[in-house]
């Protein structure tokens, strides 16, 4: 609504959305600031809001490649697999989302140059394209500390297991189970990444946190709810019908494209 009054006034007003915990709500708020920043480009902006929003949004990156290398590292462990199921495909759409927002961040601080069209660079199938892309942020971003934060995110010289050990370094926390992982993204105030977790607990059988899986069964999103019952139905096949799980891991991973 704020975006579409439009004015300098709702600028401001939006920058504190930023701090929200909901990261949908931050990536609406932060893709507003975005349009309103092209249309009022010499209204100032809370740098200092927007330089924490991204030093968070980098940090929770990092441990999202943590629990993303936990859990594929368990792919080929005797309980589970948890490589091309519905845990994954989630988290990674999320992970993607979460990169979106850091470039649209980085637009903010740095107006002079066209951080959108770096971030489609880094996406391209064109590994040269991408190169010349990593290359445009080494020139651009600074200080030193963000630059050395945010290359290894995007270059291809760069392994998730490499980026997932240096976010011990970024996050200052460490994960080295799918357990520690499948905690991680219960504990996310993202819904798609919590039910990436409630999933991940039937498929990799974590009867330790089957309680979470009875609370899910009454959360108020949807996709919670079925992946909570889909979950069930790995750990007790009796209690639920296979079929019904099935359906509903059907339903909550194509709501997943959102995301």
């Amino acid at each position: 609504m704020l975006c579409q009054i439009g004015g300098a006034a709702a600028l401001r007003a939006l920058v504190g959305g930023l701090m929200s915990p909901n990261p949908a709500l931050r990536h609406e708020v932060v893709v507003a600031l975005n349009k309103l920043s092209d249309q009022y480009p010499d209204v100032a902006i809370d740098t200092q809001v927007v330089e924490m929003t991204l030093a968070a949004e980098v940090m929770g990156h990092y441990r999202s490649y943590q629990v993303l290398v936990a859990l594929e590292g368990h792919a080929d462990g005797a309980v589970g697999t948890v490589g091309n199921d519905v845990t994954l495909t989630p988290l990674r759409r999320a992970m993607d989302a979460e990169l979106e927002r850091i470039f649209r961040l980085l637009a903010l601080l740095f107006l002079d140059h066209d951080l959108h069209s770096a971030h489609d660079g880094v996406r391209s199938l064109n590994p040269v394209v991408r190169a010349n892309a990593v290359e445009f942020l080494d020139n651009v971003l600074e200080p030193p500390q963000l630059r050395q934060q945010v290359l290894p995110l995007v270059d291809d010289q760069v392994t998730a297991a490499q980026r997932a050990a240096a976010a011990g370094a970024v996050a200052g926390a460490t994960m080295t189970t799918p357990a520690e992982a499948v905690q991680t993204l219960l504990g996310s105030e993202d819904s798609w990444m919590r039910a990436c977790g409630l999933s991940a607990v039937g498929t990799l059988e974590l009867r330790e946190l089957e309680p979470e899986l009875d609370r899910a069964l009454a959360a108020a999103d949807q996709a919670e709810r079925d992946a909570a019952r889909v979950a069930k139905t790995h750990l007790a096949p009796t209690v639920v019908e296979p079929e019904l799980g099935t359906a509903e891991a059907e339903r909550w991973m194509s709501g997943a494209a959102g995301v």
